[in-house]
């Protein structure tokens, strides 16, 4: 099911806590996290000193399922399917993650493996480099798939989907929650998998960062501008996805829609495309901003926003996850965003013409 795309302009969604939204199910990753702040990231070979080590709850699944909930006051209506290891550390990610208002009900032990664990080094300006031991996310298989859309056949809503998993199952989830009516299938290809991207194509929406979407269409170089990223998109589109959104770093980000039945442009079928700039805010640690803008993504749709309005709420609690240190423990509430956003306007531009005129001169306020 395609999310709703409307070229009206873009106002400030209604009160997050006051609608009713459908049920995210998000599919993916639960780590461990392991983050050591160090003054400069190493190169290959190299050894530096790390200022700190915090141990953290982590993984992509588990990160944007906080983020839909803490973004959207779901109330138990946001779930996680995946797997940990049977150890203590698992049994104690499971108990954070429901403390933080995640519905567990999906989330089982693997016997004989341990719990994921990613190592983050993060540098004095927020960039960060990432390794990933699966553990008992390499388990996850159909069962969690077959629960998962037993939840969203009942009354629709949204489906999101990592590649922290094995291929066969992040590929087998697209493919099911693509196929089911009512739902809007959000995909997150990173890793980004080694298959051809017409694979993906039961997706409505795929966000993928500006390397990730290198990888997948096999340019040669490095996009560096919003005009560069409206290229690759169309290309990504091109095999079948209804929408595509790249994320730009410090550039902001774009989103590409090619697909007559999700494009509505003025009242016309056709192409469609936005991007935004980034507000200002000081980054401390850019770990958090890609599962924050996911869960901002997934929460606005689950309450029935139009595309633009999600873009722009995933746009600012993205930026507000790059504030704090870590991961979840950065990423904003309800509250937070909603008052964030006051003192965060988001300038939108055609991103054919990288012109710093806004589109109509809007203001989103999302």
């Amino acid at each position: 099911m395609n999310p709703k795309l409307n070229n009206s302009t873009p106002s400030r969604p209604p009160d997050p806590t006051q609608l009713n939204p459908k049920p995210i199910v998000v599919i993916g990753g639960i780590n461990q996290d392991m983050v050591v702040s160090v003054a400069e990231l190493p190169l290959p070979g190299e050894t530096v000193f790390g200022n700190s080590l915090l141990l953290r709850t982590g993984g992509k699944g588990a990160n944007q399922a906080v983020a839909a909930t803490a973004l959207g006051g779901h109330g138990g209506r946001v779930y996680l399917a995946g797997k940990v290891g049977d150890d203590s550390t698992g049994h104690q990610i499971v108990g954070q993650l429901a403390d933080r208002g995640v519905n567990t009900s999906m989330v089982t032990v693997e016997p004989g493996k341990s719990t994921g664990i990613a190592m983050i080094l993060v540098d004095r300006n927020g960039e960060n480099i990432i390794a990933v031991a699966q553990g008992a996310n390499s388990e996850v298989d159909g069962d969690q798939i077959d629960t998962a859309a037993d939840v969203l056949g009942e009354a629709g809503g949204v489906a999101v989907v990592q590649f922290e998993l094995p291929l066969e199952t992040a590929v087998a989830a697209t493919q099911r929650f693509g196929n089911m009516d009512g739902v809007t299938t959000l995909i997150n290809p990173s890793p980004v998998p080694s298959i051809p991207v017409e694979q993906l194509k039961g997706a409505d929406v795929l966000v993928v960062n500006e390397v990730e979407a290198e990888e997948i269409v096999g340019i040669g170089h490095h996009i560096e501008s919003h005009s560069q990223a409206l290229d690759v998109a169309r290309q990504i589109a091109a095999h079948g996805i209804g929408t595509v959104i790249i994320t730009l770093g410090r550039l902001g980000a774009i989103m590409y829609s090619g697909t007559s039945s999700s494009s509505q442009h003025n009242g016309t079928t056709g192409e469609y495309s936005i991007a935004a700039r980034p507000p200002a805010v000081k980054v401390v640690d850019t770990t958090g901003a890609g599962d924050a803008f996911m869960g901002g993504l997934a929460a606005g749709i689950s309450k029935g926003w139009t595309m633009e309005e999600s873009f722009g709420f995933a746009m600012r609690a993205g930026a507000m996850a790059t504030t704090k240190m870590g991961a979840q423990e950065a990423l904003p509430y309800v509250v937070d965003a909603n008052d964030f956003t006051n003192h965060l306007p988001l300038v939108i531009f055609n991103p054919a013409t990288e012109s710093n005129t806004t589109l109509n001169e809007v203001h989103i306020n999302a």
